[in-house]
């Protein structure tokens, strides 16, 4: 029962923390992310319902369509309210390919993972060794992982990016937290049009 009630209590103080986090985080970026309106993006807010109201009723969203594609930059939370900023991009002509891209974890674990996640190698010895890649065809990794586009998810990479994810044609790169860094978010926005423009023959 103590154990019961201790692990109980310390869930709610890291719930209670995210809260505060995630409060803090959305009043920042209600105001730096209009920086962002610059690349074509309307700055508005939407209404937030059920459990994830605990942060509060409303959140900042970005949204527009840029070179043919939807985009938007949006906050999402989980049930213990652990925040992401998604920044997504949807193609106007889906494709099947998939492709992701997460930056690797160290260790044991990390091993783990890449074997779990059949890690692909795409001859890039550095960037193989920074990423977990995954795609479906697998040659469309390589397809994708362009020098340009590599250059530009390495340079994400070492802040708070959680990865990128390609299906569909609808294409979602996610940082960890509420990400207020506008030069980052913009590099973001700009990986995110190309995704969705590119095409696995």
């Amino acid at each position: 029962m103590a154990g019961g009630a201790a692990g109980g209590a310390l869930a709610g103080i890291i719930i209670a923390n995210n809260i505060v986090r995630l409060k803090k985080g959305v009043a920042l970026a209600s105001t730096a992310w209009q920086g962002l309106e610059a690349k074509g993006l309307k700055l508005g807010s939407e209404a937030v319902t059920g459990f994830a109201a605990a942060s509060g009723e409303t959140r900042p969203v970005l949204s527009g369509a840029i070179q043919g594609c939807d985009c938007s930059v949006k906050v999402v939370s989980d049930f213990v309210h652990s925040a992401h900023t998604r920044v997504g991009a949807k193609s106007s002509q889906p494709y099947e390919a998939a492709v992701g891209v997460h930056p690797s974890p160290a260790g044991l674990f990390g091993s783990i993972r890449a074997w779990l996640a059949q890690d692909i190698e795409i001859g890039d010895p550095e960037f193989d060794h920074a990423f977990l890649i995954t795609a479906k065809p697998s040659e469309a990794a390589i397809s994708f992982l362009t020098p340009s586009m590599k250059e530009a998810i390495s340079a994400l990479a070492g802040a708070s990016f959680a990865g990128l994810v390609i299906e569909r044609g609808e294409v979602s790169l996610l940082f960890q937290g509420v990400e207020t860094n506008v030069e980052l978010l913009s590099l973001a926005v700009d990986v995110v049009i190309a995704a969705a423009h590119w095409r696995f023959d």
